[in-house]
């Protein structure tokens, strides 16, 4: 198959699929108390990991399609699409399992090795992207963390990426 011109590069988590419930259940299964998002991303990394793992593979189920972005993915026939998520490479069935249950065709699933964990998000991230960067004429980024797109901005300067934030309520495009 021909390699396109265009790319669509979507995050996973808060972006393509909302998975906050996952992660409030699997730390009241892991941790034995209620917990916001925003309490669980707060842990120190080795438990935060463990309430991850969890979360990806006893709770997946409870991931809710964003049907906005995924319109999008949709009627973008001209491009490649690319799901870039910084979870462990161990979750990738089970986010192939929920890619087809929606029935989301990607052509590609980049994930994390177990040796890259250490990295921050954005850092494998734009490592990544530097690597893809100029093999199109254009590429739209799609991610839920502003710090992630600011951090690819700043370290590749791509003339040909366009960047869009992603929350449960909207997508816009960040200039």
């Amino acid at each position: 198959m021909k390699r396109k011109d265009e790319l669509i590069v979507v995050d996973f988590d808060g972006t393509l699929f909302f998975t906050e419930k996952c992660m409030r259940l699997a730390a009241k299964d892991v941790l034995h108390k209620d917990m916001t998002y925003k309490q669980i991303r707060a842990l120190p990394v080795k438990i935060k990991s463990g309430v991850y793992d969890v979360a990806f593979t006893k709770y997946n189920h409870h991931s809710i399609l964003n049907t906005k972005l995924h319109r999008i993915l949709e009627s973008s026939k001209k491009s490649e699409k690319m799901i870039l998520t910084a979870r462990k490479n161990n979750t990738d069935t089970h986010i192939k399992g929920l890619l087809k249950k929606h029935k989301v065709k990607v052509d590609r699933l980049l994930s994390r090795k177990p040796q890259e964990m250490h990295l921050d998000d954005e850092v494998w991230k734009a490592d990544i992207l530097s690597n893809i960067v100029g093999k199109y004429k254009r590429i739209e980024l799609y991610e839920d963390k502003m710090e992630n797109i600011e951090h690819i901005r700043k370290h590749l300067n791509p003339k040909n990426m366009a960047f869009y934030i992603v929350t449960s309520r909207s997508i816009r495009r960040v200039r």
